[in-house]
């Protein structure tokens, strides 16, 4: 019941707060004292579709059941970023400076997690012609050179990943090297870094993103899946990073902050090893 109950209320939160296409929250709030943060003068792609994918898998779960008025509200959003066949990044909303040239506002391989999530809502309720079209042309662009694209930073590269798992599985193999190249990084504690170039900075959600994506492949039976020794010591480093209140610091700069989104990386990777050694297979759909 108390999942229901956490569900039925975020969904509506997410009712009240994206009731209206043009009157977007901001996303980045900060619980001392305020500052400015470029991110709330934006809305992002990638933010409103894993609204859309949790809505989705709330349903599918039958935990909760959202409105189909905040469905069509965030179709509504999300075609705003369909520019001719393709999507955009993100969209100014507020602010008089341009946004910054990041991965995340620049676009590339990274979306394709966020579009597949969103053409797999097709199952729940019919998209806008233009957004399912813009969608399917995003894993088309980049599934060619799965294998082979830039690895950069490691937390967008993995992301691709991910999205490419669901939505072309046809090309489980480029996903298994291009994760090879990234467990290549491997350093000698077990982290992996932040960037390809081999930074000194490492991120926790990293790791968790790799084991997520070792698990899938290995559950769909790729030749060349990691092997489970690798995804051991994964789970191992992952687990090894957990503070003694459950949590998890973003990187080792930030050893005594949590991060919810570090930690529900991991939780999540965390479950699905687990099950895994049960034979319970996790979904790609699933990776929300």
């Amino acid at each position: 019941m108390l999942v229901r109950e956490r569900a039925r209320l975020a969904i509506d939160w997410s009712t009240c707060a994206f009731a209206h296409a043009g009157q977007i929250p901001q996303t980045r709030i900060y619980l001392d004292a305020p500052e400015p943060d470029w991110r709330n003068d934006a809305v992002f792609f990638f933010d409103l579709a894993m609204l859309l994918r949790g809505l989705d898998a709330a349903a599918e779960a039958g935990i909760a059941r959202p409105s189909q008025v905040l469905r069509a509200t965030l179709h509504e959003q999300l075609s705003q970023f369909v520019q001719g066949d393709e999507l955009r990044a993100a969209i100014q909303l507020r602010g008089t400076e341009a946004l910054p040239p990041r991965w995340s506002t620049l676009g590339g391989p990274f979306l394709v997690k966020a579009s597949s999530r969103v053409a797999y809502s097709e199952l729940q309720r019919a998209l806008p012609p233009a957004l399912a079209r813009a969608c399917e042309n995003d894993s088309a662009r980049w599934a060619p050179q799965a294998a082979d694209i830039d690895l950069g930073m490691l937390h967008p590269t993995l992301y691709f990943a991910e999205g490419l798992l669901l939505s072309r599985p046809d090309r489980a193999d480029a996903v298994a090297r291009l994760l090879q190249r990234c467990l290549e990084l491997t350093r000698t504690d077990g982290s992996l870094p932040e960037t390809a170039d081999c930074s000194t900075r490492v991120r926790n959600d990293i790791l968790a993103q790799a084991l997520r994506v070792g698990l899938l492949l290995r559950e769909l039976k790729i030749a060349n899946a990691p092997a489970q020794s690798e995804l051991d010591r994964l789970a191992a480093t992952l687990l090894a990073r957990i503070g003694p209140r459950d949590f998890l610091a973003f990187n080792a700069d930030s050893a005594n902050l949590a991060n919810v989104w570090a930690t529900m990386f991991a939780e999540q990777a965390l479950r699905w090893y687990t099950s895994s050694a049960a034979d319970r297979r996790p979904s790609a759909a699933a990776l929300v």
